[in-house]
């Protein structure tokens, strides 16, 4: 979209961006220039990117509340396989989801759950490409969130390609939406049909949580309230459907950003080799769902210098023809997932507290009709 093409620059304003910006353009170049090997396996990949995560959260020690401010569960999810493995003598494959309480609930008790807050449970889902990232990708900043907004957060580890190709992370995410609908009341005194639940991630989770309320749309669950769909970043077209699509022109950040820090046209490329969606699937595609009315309203969080830049400003556009409300914070110059690698920044900060405001919207949506 070639009226957003300016906002690849930082601001002038930012000026701690636009240092963090050159050191790390010239460190890409550096390796560019040493490197003559092939890309990094994926073990070699997730151990890189587990190992930023690990610095990120050194740095970042200071910030996490008070363990009295709130609890953690940890629970495990049974794969909703199509080949009824146990049938074969063999144990049920599954997957983690770590669950964040705030007080006053955070502390056990026997009245903790009287004591609940009525709010919607935010279902998380990381980011990673759906290649690489876990439990601990985003745990500091939900740990965060939970405490200073007072809700349920559900931190989702679903599988991973290319071990499991599409649509696998998918459906996990859709299990793990089923669990909170079937447990948050008994575990969090927190009712899906009155208090509702909020679909959210970023990257790769973004397109999770969008396509899951598309999804939910269809399910005999159609009491169970949704109340907002939370997508930073996020990609709603695979590259290949944005080449042949009617929205070809528009598309101009994969190219415009195709050299960008952290994420750039090489590594999608190479998540969509390991993934494997399909072309035309509206699971991954989701800018390409039949119908787009009645989800439920949107925040969206872009970045100017993010190859799917285009991608969170077509949905974001897409929504709003279909009637949809949607609320989006854009942020120049800043690269994919920029708050993560610069989150010593103004713009990283402003970044999270904006999330914060974009979640309340979603949970006041309903009352402000």
């Amino acid at each position: 979209m070639s009226q957003y093409t300016h906002l690849s620059e930082p601001l002038s304003t930012d000026s701690d961006l636009i240092s963090a910006l050159s050191y790390a353009r010239l460190q890409q170049l550096q390796a560019t220039k040493q490197s003559q090997v092939p890309p990094p396996d994926i073990h070699t990949l997730r151990k890189g990117f587990n190992l930023s995560i690990a610095k990120l959260q050194e740095i970042e020690r200071d910030t996490l509340p008070n363990d009295s401010e709130y609890r953690v569960e940890e629970y495990d999810i049974p794969v909703d396989n199509e080949s009824n493995t146990e049938a074969l003598g063999q144990s049920r494959e599954t997957f983690k989801v770590r669950c964040y309480i705030p007080t006053p609930t955070g502390a056990k008790s026997e009245d903790s759950k009287a004591k609940t807050v009525k709010k919607p449970v935010l279902v998380w889902f990381h980011a990673g490409g759906f290649i690489i990232g876990n439990l601990e990708t985003e745990d500091y900043f939900l740990r965060r969130i939970c405490v200073s907004l007072g809700i349920v957060i559900v931190n989702v580890d679903y599988r991973l390609a290319p071990e499991h190709v599409f649509p696998a992370s998918l459906n996990d995410c859709h299990s793990a939406v089923k669990w909170v609908i079937n447990n948050s009341f008994e575990y969090w005194n927190i009712s899906p049909t009155e208090d509702g639940i909020i679909l959210g991630g970023c990257s790769a989770g973004g397109n999770a949580s969008a396509a899951l309320a598309i999804i939910l749309q269809d399910e005999p669950f159609n009491d169970v309230k949704v109340k907002g769909q939370l997508l930073q970043m996020p990609l709603t077209i695979h590259p290949e459907d944005g080449k042949t699509s009617k929205w070809n022109d528009q598309l101009l950040s994969l190219e415009q950003n195709k050299d960008s820090t952290g994420l750039g046209k090489p590594q999608i490329d190479n998540i969509i080799k390991l993934l494997q969606p399909p072309l035309n699937d509206p699971r991954f595609s989701v800018a390409l769902a039949s119908s787009h009315q009645n989800l439920p309203p949107a925040y969206i969080q872009i970045g100017g210098y993010d190859p799917l830049r285009d991608d969170g400003f077509l949905y974001e556009r897409i929504l709003k023809e279909s009637g949809v409300k949607t609320k989006t914070d854009i942020y120049p110059g800043l690269p994919h997932r920029g708050h993560v690698q610069f989150p010593s920044t103004k713009i990283a900060q402003r970044l999270e507290e904006d999330l914060k405001i974009g979640l309340k919207w979603l949970m006041d949506s309903e009352e402000k009709e």
